[in-house]
């Protein structure tokens, strides 16, 4: 494991130790991350930090996936199938990835500029809702309260 919050730490090394299953790097002014991580890494901790982007592949170990309070614009496409756990929120998305691991139990995005999700509504349902609301504001409609006005 490797914590290392709170070190005014604007970079990490292109290098991780092999056979890392925890890195905390959160509260640290970073705005990326190493485009490779160890394949072994099943938490990520790197919320409330600056970054802007994520690297667009993510270990297949990952289980747990805290990115909150950052200034992400997007996710990655694909996200590893592994992943339980996604924090997400206060963020700068507007969409999600059009496919989500099928084992994700916990979505946390509240605060981007996605619709707001319900406790009662599954995850394959926000996702597709998300999107349906998303295509109709791309194509000039306008978009009031998860309503489409032509």
């Amino acid at each position: 494991q490797l914590h290392c919050p709170n070190n005014h730490l604007t970079s990490l090394p292109d290098t991780l130790p092999a056979g890392l299953t925890t890195l905390g790097c959160h509260y640290n002014p970073l705005t990326t991350l190493p485009d490779t991580l160890p394949l072994s890494l099943t938490d990520l901790h790197c919320h409330n930090t600056q970054l802007t982007t994520l690297p667009d592949t993510l270990p297949a170990a990952l289980t747990m996936l805290y990115c909150y309070n950052n200034q992400l614009t997007r996710l990655p496409d694909t996200l590893p199938l592994s992943l339980k756990e996604l924090y997400c929120d206060n963020n700068q998305l507007s969409t999600l990835p059009d496919t989500l691991p099928t084992g994700l139990i916990t979505l946390y995005c509240s605060g981007n500029n996605l619709p707001y999700h319900t406790d009662n509504e599954s995850i394959p349902d926000y996702v597709a809702r998300a999107k349906a609301i998303a295509e109709a504001a791309s194509q000039d409609h306008i978009v009031y309260n998860d309503l489409v006005f032509l």
